[in-house]
């Protein structure tokens, strides 16, 4: 997955936004970075600015 080939493996939609709804007929966990986040029906925002990433030598 770091390689970022998954994006183009049947069965995966990749989209752009800062604002998204995820919708389905039954409820389905939904994954971010790896993790739980939650079930649908969830919006997700994305916050710009708030997130400190660090870099090691």
């Amino acid at each position: 997955m770091f390689s970022g080939r998954h994006v183009s493996k049947p069965g995966i939609d990749f989209y752009y936004g800062k604002k998204i709804e995820v919708t389905s007929a039954s409820p389905l966990v939904v994954h971010g970075d790896g993790e739980i986040v939650g079930e649908t029906p969830i919006q997700v925002t994305v916050h710009p600015d708030t997130l400190q990433v660090l870099q090691g030598s």
